[in-house]
C-alpha cells in the first residue's frame, strides 16, 4: 500500500480514484467500518486506498504511509451527502432533516463530522487537494501527486467527462457502488452523480440551517480559504490571501523568510480556577496561536509569562496543570482556612477579632516580613527580565491588574482593556481591586505602545478617562465559543444537566455571571418578584447561575424575601452551559456596565432571546436583537419578562435575530486583528 486517498463523502474520492484508473492505469481499494457494504480482503495491497474514516481509525495506522485529502466546501459536501442518504441509502428519507442531522454530528456520526474530518486530516495528510481544482483542472492536481508517489506515464486523453462518468459505467461509481440497493441505470446515475459543480448549496439549502453550518463550521470553512457569506447574514470578512501575507502567514503553509516578530504573553490568568472573560479572552488567543506555533507558517512565534517562567506555547496546557498543582500551596490553605472561619463564625464575633488582628502588631510584623520577601523577589526578577526581553520583540499583557509581572520588561508593550468599571463605578469594587486596576491602567499609559479595546464604548471610556491617544487604540471584539455554545437539541442532555445543577422542569428566565452588585441582580430578582406576581399561577422560576463574588449581603438578602421561585445554582461547568441557555424563556442580563458582554452573545448563539439594560457596549454587541429595559426599574424588568412570557412570536423574532448577529463575531478573527496589532507595534 502506498497511500490513503481520504475524504469527507461526497467530495470528489469517486472522481479522483477514477482519473488513476483511466489516465495511469491503477486500480484502487476502499477502507471501512460499513456492515452492510464488503470490503476487498486484500485492500491493502492496493497501491491506493479510499477512506472517510478518520485518522484514528485506520487500518494499518502506520502515519507513514502517505496520504492524500481531499476537501471540498462543507455546503455542497452536506448537501450532497444528504441527498445521497434521501436517494440511496435511505430512500424516501426527509431530506432537510438528513441535512440537518449531517450539520450537527451528533456523539461523532457522520464520519466525525465535516469539520472535524476535515480538521483531523489536514493535519495528518501530506498532499490537500480542493474538490473544486480537482474538477476544474485534474491534471494540474496529479502534478503534485507524482511528486509525492512515483506513478507510470499518465495518458490524459483516456479521461472520460464528468457527463460520460454520470450516464456510463466508470470503473468507480455508478452502478460499481450499489452492490445492496437496486436502482434503475438512469436513475441511479442521477442520483449518485448529481450535478459535480461547486455552489450548489445556494438553491438548496435554507436559510435557518445555512446559518446553523456556519454556526457549526464557519471557523473550519474561514481557516480552509472558502467565502463565508451564508443566507442574508453578515459574517466575518475573510482574510484573503493578500492580507495573509501582510502578516506573514502563507496560505498554503509555506514559511515566509522574514525575521520572526517575537510575542511572549503574560499568562497568570490561566492559573486561576475561575472561568471568567478574561481568562476565556486568552484562553482562545492562544488556541490559535498554538496552531499558528505547530503550522511554522507565520511571522510570529509565542511564548507564555507564567510565573516569572517562560513556557513555549505548544502544548501550553499540560505545563499549567503542573504549576496549578503546586501553586502556593500553603497560601490557597491559608485563604481557604480565612474563609472557613469567616463563613462559620458569627459576625458579632468574627468582626471584633478581625479588628484586634488588624490593628495589632502582629499584622505590621508579617506585612514587613512579606516586604522584605518582596523585595529580594524584585530583585531577583528584575535579573531574569532583563535577560528574557532581549529575546522578544513584544509582550502582551492581557490584564492591566498584572503590570507587576512584565514591568521589568523592555520589550514593546501591548495591553488589553477590558473595561474600566473601577474608574465609572468604583462603588462596585473592593478598595483593593480599584488600587490595583488604576495602578495596572496607569503603568500602561506610560509604557504601553498599543491597546486593544474590546468594544468601541471601551476604547471611548479610556480616551475620556485616561486620554489615550486614539492612534495608540485597536478595537477588536470577542466572540462565543462556537464549540460550546449552540442550540441544545438533545433532551436527554438538557435532563442530566438540569438535575445536577437542580433545576426544576418549570419554564425560566435566567441570569449568568459572577454575583456581585455591577451585574444589578437585585433589582433583576425584584423585576421577577413583580412578574410572579402578575402571574402567579405560571410556575415560571428565576435560575442565578454563577460563583459568589464580593458585597454579595444585599443581594442575598433580597433574595431570602419571598424565594420559592427563585434558583441559585452555583458555578455551572462549560460543558453544561448550552443546555441551559437554550431552555431559557430569555436571558436577563441588567448590568450597570459591560465592557463586552460574552454571557448574552452565549445565550443569542444558543438562539435565545435577551433582556439587557442597553447600557456602554451591550446596546452595541446585541444591537436590535434584544429588548432593552431600564436597569434601575424593576417595573420595567417585569414588563420585558411578561412581554417574553406570552409573546412566543416575539420570542422567536429575537432569538432568529441574536442568533444571526453572534455569527459575526469570530474568535478566528480576533486571533488575526491581534496580529495585525503586534505587527504595528514594532513597524
Amino acid at each position: 500500500m502506498k497511500c490513503w486517498i481520504a475524504s469527507f463523502p461526497r467530495s470528489g474520492n469517486t472522481f479522483f480514484r477514477n482519473i488513476l484508473y483511466y489516465v495511469y492505469g491503477i486500480e484502487s481499494s476502499t477502507w471501512h467500518k460499513e456492515t452492510t457494504y464488503p470490503v476487498d480482503q486484500n485492500y491493502d495491497k492496493f497501491d491506493f486506498v479510499k477512506t472517510h474514516l478518520l485518522p484514528e481509525e485506520l487500518e494499518p495506522s502506520d502515519e507513514n504511509i502517505p496520504a492524500i485529502y481531499l476537501i471540498r466546501d462543507g455546503r455542497d459536501a452536506l448537501v450532497s451527502i444528504a441527498h445521497h442518504r434521501s436517494d440511496i441509502v435511505e430512500p424516501g428519507s426527509d431530506f432537510k432533516t438528513n441535512l440537518k442531522e449531517a450539520i450537527f454530528a451528533d456523539e461523532g456520526s457522520y464520519f466525525g463530522g465535516w469539520s472535524n474530518n476535515v480538521t483531523q486530516w489536514t493535519k495528518r495528510a501530506d498532499i490537500i487537494i480542493k474538490y473544486e481544482d480537482l474538477i476544474s483542472n485534474p491534471k494540474k492536481v496529479f502534478e503534485r501527486i507524482e511528486k509525492l508517489i512515483s506513478l507510470p506515464q499518465g495518458n490524459w486523453e483516456n479521461l472520460p467527462d464528468f457527463k460520460s462518468m454520470k450516464y456510463g459505467k466508470p470503473k468507480y461509481g455508478g452502478q460499481t457502488t450499489s452492490k445492496i440497493i437496486k436502482i434503475e441505470d438512469s436513475d441511479f446515475a442521477e442520483k449518485f452523480f448529481r450535478k459535480g459543480v461547486s455552489g450548489t448549496w445556494k438553491s438548496e439549502m435554507p436559510d435557518n440551517l445555512l446559518n446553523f453550518f456556519w454556526q457549526f463550521h464557519g471557523e473550519t470553512m474561514e481557516s480552509m480559504g472558502y467565502d463565508p457569506s451564508p443566507s442574508k447574514t453578515p459574517q466575518n470578512s475573510l482574510i484573503d490571501e493578500l492580507e495573509m501575507k501582510k502578516l506573514g502567514l502563507h496560505p498554503e503553509g509555506i514559511s515566509v523568510e522574514k525575521k520572526k516578530i517575537k510575542v511572549l504573553i503574560e499568562g497568570n490568568k490561566l492559573l486561576d480556577t475561575k472561568n471568567d472573560g478574561i481568562k476565556v479572552y486568552l484562553s482562545q488567543l492562544l488556541k490559535y496561536f498554538e496552531i499558528l506555533e505547530q503550522k511554522g507558517s507565520s511571522q510570529f512565534s509565542f511564548d507564555l509569562l507564567i510565573e516569572n517562567k517562560v513556557i513555549p506555547i505548544i502544548n501550553y496546557f499540560e505545563t499549567i496543570n503542573s504549576l496549578k498543582s503546586t501553586k502556593k500551596n500553603y497560601e490557597i490553605y491559608l485563604m481557604s482556612l480565612k474563609g472557613l472561619i469567616k463563613n462559620y463564625l458569627p459576625k458579632t464575633i468574627y468582626n471584633p477579632l478581625a479588628d484586634i488582628y488588624r490593628n495589632s502588631p502582629v499584622r505590621d510584623l508579617l506585612r514587613k516580613t512579606k516586604k522584605s520577601t518582596l523585595i529580594k523577589e524584585e530583585k531577583k526578577i528584575l535579573q531574569q527580565h532583563s535577560k528574557i526581553s532581549v529575546d522578544y520583540d513584544i509582550v502582551h499583557l492581557p490584564l492591566p491588574q498584572n503590570y507587576e509581572k512584565i514591568k521589568h520588561f523592555n520589550s514593546k508593550v501591548v495591553v488589553t482593556i477590558h473595561d474600566i468599571t473601577h474608574k465609572l463605578l468604583p462603588q462596585f469594587h473592593t478598595r483593593l481591586n480599584i488600587n490595583q486596576s488604576e495602578e495596572g491602567i496607569l503603568f500602561c499609559k506610560e509604557k504601553a505602545d498599543s491597546f486593544i479595546a474590546i468594544s468601541n464604548n471601551t476604547s471611548k471610556d479610556l480616551k475620556q478617562s485616561y486620554n489615550i491617544p486614539e492612534s495608540k487604540i485597536d478595537v477588536i471584539y470577542e466572540a462565543s465559543d462556537p464549540n460550546l455554545f449552540y442550540q441544545n437539541f438533545n433532551s436527554n442532555h438538557l435532563e442530566h444537566v438540569k438535575n445536577k445543577y437542580q433545576i426544576s422542569n418549570h419554564p425560566y428566565f435566567l441570569c449568568l455571571s459572577t454575583i456581585e452588585p455591577r451585574k444589578n441582580i437585585i433589582n433583576t430578582i425584584k423585576g421577577f418578584k413583580i412578574f410572579r406576581d402578575k402571574h402567579p399561577a405560571s410556575n415560571v422560576n428565576l435560575v442565578i447561575a454563577g460563583e459568589k463574588g464580593w458585597k454579595v449581603d444585599k443581594i442575598l438578602a433580597e433574595n431570602s424575601k419571598g424565594s420559592q421561585n427563585i434558583i441559585f445554582t452555583g458555578y455551572i461547568e462549560d460543558i453544561d452551559l448550552k443546555a441551559i441557555y437554550s431552555d431559557a424563556i430569555a436571558f436577563c442580563y441588567l448590568s450597570y456596565y459591560e465592557g463586552f458582554g460574552l454571557p448574552p452573545l452565549e445565550a443569542m448563539s444558543c438562539k435565545t432571546p435577551v433582556i439587557h439594560s442597553g447600557v456602554s457596549s451591550l446596546s452595541e454587541v446585541i444591537c436590535e436583537s434584544g429588548l432593552v429595559a431600564n436597569p434601575e426599574d424593576p417595573l420595567s424588568i417585569a414588563d420585558k419578562m411578561e412581554l417574553l412570557f406570552l409573546n412566543p412570536t416575539l420570542r422567536n423574532d429575537l432569538a432568529i435575530k441574536g442568533f444571526e448577529k453572534s455569527l459575526t463575531f469570530s474568535w478566528r478573527k480576533t486571533t488575526f486583528e491581534t496580529l495585525k496589532v503586534y505587527k504595528k507595534c514594532v513597524h
